[in-house]
């Protein structure tokens, strides 16, 4: 039996018990996950234009560069691994968007920054609280 070892973003693939086939089912998403896909976009964004900024010296700009950058390719990596493992994912997840949630901190004077903490927030305590959701349910299972 061969298993294509392309998955998609939101499902898994298993074999049926009964029938022996291969199916493929949908993992459900949380809204959070959601907003940690747009606060990795709005990461990535931020680094490219941090990156561009004249004025910044380029150790600014190294080192934002790659807090940004890094927050959002973490944050994608950790989406793609949480079909199979929940617990990292979500961990890894609340990680990755840190610096996100900083951003409206250290920009406090543009208020549009403020959403970006605000869902930081969100993401963070959404995160936490279903990585040890899904750990105190394997921890009963055992």
């Amino acid at each position: 039996m061969v298993v294509s070892p392309e998955v998609r973003l939101c499902s898994s693939v298993r074999v049926d018990e009964r029938s022996g086939m291969i199916k493929e089912t949908l993992f459900k998403q949380t809204w959070w996950v959601s907003l940690a896909v747009v606060l990795a976009g709005l990461q990535a964004v931020f680094a490219i234009g941090i990156g561009a900024d004249s004025e910044a010296s380029n150790t600014e700009r190294i080192v934002i560069f790659i807090a940004f950058g890094g927050g959002a390719v973490l944050t994608l990596v950790a989406i793609r691994l949480r079909p199979r493992y929940q617990v990292r994912g979500d961990a890894l997840i609340a990680l990755g968007v840190v610096p996100a949630f900083i951003t409206g901190i250290i920009a406090f004077w543009f208020p549009p920054l403020w959403l970006a903490t605000a869902a930081g927030i969100a993401v963070i305590v959404s995160a936490i609280g279903d990585a040890l959701g899904a750990r105190s349910d394997a921890m009963a299972v055992q």
